[in-house]
């Protein structure tokens, strides 16, 4: 897997020689050398999320044909933004309650009256 930039996208509806439907990709990059480099492959709704700027992990192809270089990705996984979530989610426990697992259904301790702001402020982690 090799991470790039996305410079540019370009997800578009196209349609087979054999008439069945596909979403196609492509992806301008920049080499190593500084070159700009267009990767293809096939869309989906994770490739349809993604926007200029965003770095991205892919499985690049190297292809020769009739004497020119193209270089394709393979098939992008489909995530899902519950997947996402639970990443997130498990950040934050590591963050807030020092990688202990936190029941989501108990609700949290309501502080003390007493405590000044400065006092709840200070006892963040971060």
């Amino acid at each position: 897997m090799t991470k790039i930039t996305i410079q540019a996208i370009k997800n578009e509806e196209k349609t087979s020689a054999k008439g069945k439907n596909y979403l196609s990709c492509s992806i301008k990059t920049i080499g190593k050398d500084g070159q700009e480099i267009w990767l293809s492959g096939f869309g989906n709704e994770t490739t349809k999320s993604w926007k200029k700027g965003q770095t991205v992990e892919l499985d690049i192809v190297k292809k020769e044909s009739n004497g020119k270089t193209y270089w394709n990705f393979n098939e992008v996984a489909e995530r899902s933004i519950f997947e996402d979530l639970d990443k997130i989610n498990d950040k934050l426990d590591l963050i807030l309650f020092n990688g202990k697992k936190v029941d989501p259904t108990v609700p949290p301790q309501i502080l003390e009256e007493k405590q000044t702001t400065e006092q709840i402020l200070d006892s963040i982690p971060f």
